[in-house]
This record gives C-alpha cells, sequence and structure tokens, in this order.
C-alpha cells in the first residue's frame, strides 16, 4: 500500500537505502491507514539523525481515491439519466422527483448499516450502493407508474394512490425479496469468493506448509488472467516429469484464487435460481407460476454471453455477479407480469387473453425498470476513471441480460403463460392478489 524509501547519504561515498512496506489487513481502509500514517510520519522524521532523509515511493490511496471519485460520479450520472428516463415516460416532474428523493434516504439507510456492520466507504461498497439504488428506483418507478395508470382509468387522486397500492403491494414486495435473496449465496461463500471485492493482503511471497520453495513471480499484462494461466497449465504438465523425485510445480495467487472464485460464484448463481424459485413457490403456493416466470432466465443468460462476446470482455468474478444481479432483476419484472396474469384470470378472462392483457398493461413498467437498471449500469460498464475496469465487466453482464430479458418477459413469457395455464385460479393465488373469494375453502378450485 505505502513503500518508503530511507536513505543515508554518506560523504563522498555511494548512498546505502532501505524499502520500507507498509501494508494493511483485508479489513482495513486504504484512506484511514494512509491518513494515520501520515499524521504519524513527522513525528517519526524528528527523531532520525539529519543524513537520513525519506522519500515517498508509492501511495495507494492516490489511486483508492480517485477510484472512489470516479464511482461517485457514475453514480450521480446514471441518477440523472434515471431521471430523465422516468420524465421521458411518466410525462411528470413530480412523479421524477418522488423517485429521486427516495435516492438519498437509501443511501443514508445503507450507509447507517454498513457503519453497524464495521464496513467502509470504498469502491466495492459504493458499487454495491449504485445497485441498492437501481432496485429502490425500479421499486419507486413499478409503484408510481401504477398510480398513473389508475389515474388514467379516472379514478380520484386519493382512491389511485390507494388502488395503486394495494395492487402492487405484494408483487413489489416478492420481486424485492427475489432480488435481495440472489445475494444469499454470495455471503455463505468462503475462501476468495467471499473477499472477492474487498482489499487481499497477499503472503508471498520462501515456505508453504513447511515446504521449502523457490518462487518464480510472472504478471499479465494485455491478456486475461484464465488464457495465460491455461497456457502455463501446459508448460506445468511438460515440466512434472523431468522434475526430481518429491518435487513439484503449482501454481499460486491471483489464479488459484480465481479459480475458486468461479466455482464458488457458479454453484451460487445455480443456488440462488433456487431460491428464488422456491420463494415464489411459497409466495404463489403454485409450482407452475414459479416456473413460467424462471422463462425470463434463459434469455437472461444468453444476453449477458452476447453481451460479454461483443465488448470481448471475459467470464470473470465481477461478471458472475452481474449474472447474479441480472437473474434478480429478470425475475422481478417477470413476476410483474404474471401476477398481473392472475388477476386478469381471476376477472373471467381465459389464459390468452389474461396474458396478452398482462403484456400489454406491463409493458411500460417492465420497460422502465429495465431502462432505469440498464441506464444506471451504463456508466459502469464503460469502465471510465480510475479502476473503472474492475466494476465494468459486472455492469455489462447486467445490461446484456436485462436487454434479452426484457425481451423474453414481454413476449416468451405471456406465450409460456397461455400454454400451460388452463386451470382456474385457486384461492390462494386470488389471496396473493389482493382479493378473497369466500365461497370456497383454501385450495378448492373456482
Amino acid at each position: 500500500m505505502w513503500i518508503v524509501q530511507l536513505a543515508l547519504r554518506r560523504p563522498y561515498t555511494f548512498v546505502v537505502a532501505a524499502l520500507l512496506t507498509i501494508l494493511k489487513s483485508g479489513g482495513a481502509s486504504t484512506l484511514d491507514i494512509v491518513s494515520r500514517v501520515k499524521q504519524v510520519l513527522p513525528r517519526i522524521m524528528a527523531t532520525l539523525p539529519p543524513e537520513l532523509k525519506i522519500s515517498l515511493l508509492f501511495d495507494q490511496s492516490v489511486f483508492v481515491r480517485a477510484a472512489i471519485n470516479g464511482v461517485i460520479i457514475e453514480a450521480l450520472i446514471a441518477a440523472c439519466l434515471t431521471a430523465a428516463m422516468i420524465l421521458l415516460f411518466l410525462g411528470s416532474w413530480r412523479s421524477t422527483l418522488i423517485v429521486t428523493i427516495s435516492i438519498p434516504i437509501s443511501i443514508l439507510c445503507s450507509v447507517i448499516v454498513l457503519s453497524l456492520l464495521g464496513q467502509t466507504l470504498n469502491v466495492m461498497t459504493l458499487g454495491g450502493l449504485a445497485l441498492a439504488v437501481g432496485i429502490l428506483v425500479d421499486d419507486a418507478t413499478v409503484e408510481i407508474e401504477n398510480i398513473h395508470r389508475n389515474l388514467g382509468q379516472g379514478k380520484p387522486l386519493r382512491q389511485a394512490i390507494l388502488d395503486g397500492a394495494q395492487q402492487i403491494a405484494v408483487p413489489a414486495f416478492v420481486l424485492t425479496l427475489a432480488i435481495c435473496i440472489v445475494f444469499v449465496p454470495v455471503i455463505f461463500l468462503i475462501g476468495a469468493a467471499k473477499s472477492m471485492f474487498m482489499p487481499l493482503a497477499m503472503a508471498v511471497v520462501n515456505h508453504y506448509n513447511v515446504q521449502p520453495t523457490f518462487d518464480v513471480y510472472a504478471n499479465v499484462q494485455g491478456r486475461d488472467l484464465g488464457g495465460v494461466a491455461r497456457e502455463i497449465d501446459r508448460i506445468i504438465a511438460d515440466l512434472q516429469a523431468k522434475l526430481p523425485c518429491g518435487s513439484s510445480i503449482v501454481m499460486r495467487g491471483q489464479v488459484e484464487h480465481m479459480r475458486s472464485s468461479f466455482v464458488g460464484l457458479g454453484f451460487g448463481l445455480v443456488f440462488a435460481i433456487l431460491l428464488v424459485y422456491f420463494l415464489m413457490v411459497v409466495n404463489f403456493q403454485s409450482w407452475l407460476d414459479p416456473f413460467i416466470i424462471l422463462m425470463a432466465l434463459p434469455g437472461a443468460l444468453s444476453g449477458i454471453l452476447w453481451m460479454l462476446f461483443v465488448t470481448q470482455t471475459t467470464i470473470s468474478v465481477p461478471s458472475l455477479m452481474g449474472a447474479i444481479m441480472c437473474v434478480g432483476v429478470a425475475t422481478a419484472n417477470s413476476i410483474l407480469l404474471v401476477t398481473f396474469a392472475n388477476d386478469q384470470r381471476l376477472g373471467g378472462k381465459e389464459a390468452v387473453s389474461a396474458a396478452l392483457a398482462a403484456g400489454f398493461t406491463r409493458l411500460r413498467p417492465v420497460l422502465m425498470t429495465a431502462l432505469a437498471m440498464i441506464i444506471g449500469m451504463l456508466p459502469m460498464a464503460l469502465g471510465f476513471g480510475e479502476g473503472g475496469e474492475q466494476n465494468a465487466p459486472l455492469g455489462r453482464a447486467v445490461i446484456g441480460g436485462l436487454l434479452v430479458a426484457t425481451f423474453a418477459t414481454l413476449f416468451f413469457v405471456p406465450v409460456v403463460y397461455s400454454l400451460l395455464r388452463h386451470q382456474p385460479v385457486r384461492q390462494s393465488d386470488d389471496e396473493l392478489s389482493g382479493h378473497s373469494v369466500s365461497s370456497a375453502p383454501l385450495g378448492v378450485t373456482q
């Protein structure tokens, strides 16, 4: 983190110098450590002989501070673009202001929780705040849009607000849970996958498990780590047979952590989909509706791969994190459509008519929520500023996945719904939609 050179100048002789590297633990803040070192340094220099000079060679806080400023600028740009999108769709500056006001409230709550958990504001936590703001804007956008739809039906303002909130309360709660629950697997990961976006203190770099070693260091420039690692694997395989008895060659460092992270996040992605499915089974009291909702996910996954290919971005830990995020958002939009279709069938429509009505009515809110997240991720995906390339794969994965998943939600999911949903809605489904039918017992079809 900090590299200081201590140089002792002797008259008419060479300069004797020593390097002092100051490292931090994984949970500490780089900016906090550097600030404390700068406070202590003058007192240390006052005790040194005049011949001893101290020179600063490297200060990582400069990069970290620039990266944090870059993330803040990205968040501000995303907020402005999202506000412009809401204004364009709803044509109301009051509604745009309402959604915009909810953003600082969300940030304040997040900062309080981070402080209670002992987390500092850094590039990764700010990136998480950007995601949280995107989710909040999605929920607020859905709510405001539904109120506008009720106003368009000629209802008074107060009644439109009450009806709009009642109609969207349960699906908004479920879709928010679906987005949040996809991060549960990440919490339970171990090793590098758990701390993938935290500063990592690496021990380097002469013994391993009490065995004497010879370390050969290699760095990557202009290529992805995975491709270089595969070539090194082939070289190691050729050399293994020529080694003396009892000797071995093992590749460690970032490659080892990258591969364990890939395995952990790969299982995490599958686990997230299963968690979302079972969450919806509990809320919908149906095995079929959650299956129909998840029909948007193949589109999301194909869109992620397509975007990574087009932008020449490798599959990495941030891109896998973006894929997990995209699963939650794509599922949330699909929940809106299926819930409305169930309401239409409750009113007496057939499955085909209900699916068409859901696709038409939910076109605007689905487009608005998807565009809000896409626009919010756009500055991150461009990767401008210091450290911008670190989170760029996350933004690109979310954008690509949502582009295709939105199309699948609006066109493919209604088709699947009309084909599979022929039986009448059960009473438990009615209760989910905010209706009650007292003439039949629980679980009996109408």
